[in-house]
């Protein structure tokens, strides 16, 4: 669509171009048309006319038939006439440029000089008579040039009509080329319409279809629940409540994960990570050994792990790794029917960066494989490959996990993949790291925290957390995870106890919800940070959209439902000691 509004500019640049030349103010019809109206206003004779008078006006002043004023005045109308005819001719370069044109001006100032040293008795009359014998016939001279300029022009009026017609043709041409490029431009711009309204309405297909599966998945945790919780209100026997409050956990976990899932496909914005140091090796051995357990009923496929680490330490959200890597491993499992699925993990320098190690994650597997067009495609939100058509799934894996790699300024890619014969999928994220010593501590200091959150040792329990929130159950179920964990905290709805209690005690984080009816979280972020700048703020919020922590100096966002080891690893971010 660009590429045909520029031609058609092009085109209509073409077009005044030649019309600019041709017939414009600087054409050369123009210019003669200007030359040709001042010609007219030129007549030669008139002023030949006048000198011949003038000559006689002197023969009669000689013989005393007139006096001097009438020779001054015949005199002065001469001159008058001569500076007429320089005054027009200035516009008509034709006559300018020829050389009987400045002998005509010469000789007529001449014989206008001899006049008046004649009025002054400084001459003869035969002076003056012959001057203007001069004149005249310098002046006869310039006619007869002038007329075989007409000749001449009758010759450019020739070539400036061809050349008008010429102009008619170039530009009925362009016409036509311009029409045919409208019509393509419209043709093109309603096939893209419509190519954006197919796309639109199977997108919109695709997301109902979503919506619908999940509602259908959301129903198995509920059932749960519905009947875990009767039973827990029932049963006085302790093992039966913890097995009924396991099952309301499990329950509560699917649907945490499924409701994180749409919202990051909806919102797909900015994520807030939550990073801290962890021992690689150790971590990615506890994975693979925890998915292992998941997958070994699956007899049919042997599931091959290789974790390449040194030991070091490296800054990663722990959440959003786990779910990279299980979306992958997932998405192999569920398209593999036979054959085996391998995971491997790197670390490795990244050249000229000495703050940053490579974590590499490779994926393969041997299942039905995606076809080259689908490569890109598979890794937007709905979207799934067309040899997977058949099989469940929701679009959701890859396009998450792109979206989370993206966040933590990594990349994603198909290394290869052949239908029917398998894929390879590669994750590369940079991340900081810190070598471990022989006794697995970090080489360097301990990991520098933002602010220095060690509460003073009293004999009371001072307030270390604030929490704020207009919904009370919030603030007791979350006050209760909190003091359970060992912090003293202050779980509100007031705004004034908080601020308050900020200023009277040392607190080390406040847990502020966004929407409240007295102030806002921002609004309250803002003061708190005022009235103790090293105080560490939390958003919490259950809105779609991402908050932006740099702009509304949050330390860190929570998004509701939060788990406890969520609130943990925001806690750890601050280094908050109990």
């Amino acid at each position: 669509m660009v590429l045909i509004l520029v031609l058609l500019a092009t085109q209509f640049y073409s077009a005044w171009s030649n019309y600019s030349k041709t017939l414009g103010q600087s054409s050369s019809i123009n210019n003669w048309l200007k030359d040709r109206l001042n010609s007219r206003a030129l007549d030669i004779y008139d002023l030949v006319f006048a000198i011949h008078r003038l000559q006689t006006i002197c023969f009669l002043y000689e013989r005393k038939i007139i006096d001097v004023d009438d020779l001054e005045n015949h005199r002065m109308v001469t001159a008058s006439m001569l500076n007429a005819f320089k005054g027009e001719t200035k516009l008509a370069k034709s006559l300018e440029e020829i050389e009987s044109y400045r002998d005509g001006i010469e000789a007529t100032n001449i014989f206008i000089e001899k006049v008046i040293s004649f009025e002054n008795n400084r001459t003869t009359i035969d002076k003056v008579y012959y001057a203007g014998e001069g004149a005249i016939d310098s002046l006869v001279l310039l006619k007869g040039d002038a007329v075989q300029i007409e000749f001449t022009t009758i010759d450019q009026i020739a070539n400036t009509v061809k050349t008008f017609q010429d102009v008619i043709a170039v530009v009925a041409t362009r016409v036509v080329v311009l029409f045919f490029m409208c019509l393509v431009a419209i043709i093109s711009f309603a096939f893209g319409v419509a190519a954006l309204w197919r796309g639109q309405q199977r997108r919109f297909k695709r997301f109902e279809w979503l919506v619908a599966s999940i509602g259908h998945d959301l129903r198995g945790p509920l059932q749960t629940l519905e009947s875990a919780s009767h039973m827990l209100t029932k049963s006085t026997i302790t093992n039966d409540k913890v097995r009924y409050g396991s099952m309301i956990s499990s329950a509560l976990l699917n649907l945490s994960r499924l409701v994180n899932d749409m919202l990051m496909v909806v919102r797909y914005e900015e994520i807030s990570l939550v990073q801290k140091y962890v021992n690689a090796e150790k971590w990615f051995s506890l994975y693979v050994q925890s998915y292992k357990i998941k997958i070994d009923q699956n007899s049919k496929l042997k599931f091959k792990s290789l974790v390449n680490v040194q030991p070091m330490q490296i800054e990663v959200d722990e959440s959003m790794l786990t779910q990279c890597i299980t979306n992958m491993l997932d998405n192999s499992f569920r398209y593999t029917e036979n054959g085996s699925i391998s995971l491997k993990i790197n670390i490795n320098p990244i050249k000229n960066d000495y703050d940053h190690q490579l974590l590499t994650i490779t994926v393969a597997d041997t299942g039905i494989g995606i076809a080259q067009e689908d490569y890109e495609r598979i890794f937007d939100p709905f979207e799934r490959a067309t040899t997977v058509a058949r099989k469940q799934g929701k679009g959701l894996g890859l396009s998450i996990v792109k979206h989370i790699v993206n966040e933590m300024g990594g990349t994603v890619k198909i290394v290869d993949s052949k239908v029917n014969v398998g894929s390879t999928f590669k994750i590369d994220i940079p991340v900081r790291f810190k070598q471990l010593c022989e006794n697995n501590e970090v080489e360097s200091a301990k990991i520098p925290s933002k602010i220095s959150l060690k509460p003073p040792k009293t004999g009371d329990k001072n307030v270390e957390i604030i929490l704020v929130d207009d919904d009370e159950s919030i603030i007791e179920s979350m006050s209760a995870v909190l003091i359970d964990a060992g912090f003293g905290v202050l779980a509100t709805k007031d705004v004034d106890l908080v601020i308050s209690t900020i200023k009277a005690e040392n607190c080390r984080m406040l847990i502020t919800d966004i929407e409240m009816p007295k102030m806002n979280g921002f609004q309250l972020g803002k003061l708190a940070k005022d009235i103790l700048p090293n105080i560490f703020i939390v958003a919490m919020t259950g809105h779609t959209t991402n908050l932006d922590q740099k702009q509304f100096k949050f330390d860190a966002v929570l998004y509701k439902p939060v788990r406890l080891n969520q609130i943990l690893d925001v806690i750890d971010m601050a280094n908050l000691e109990s």
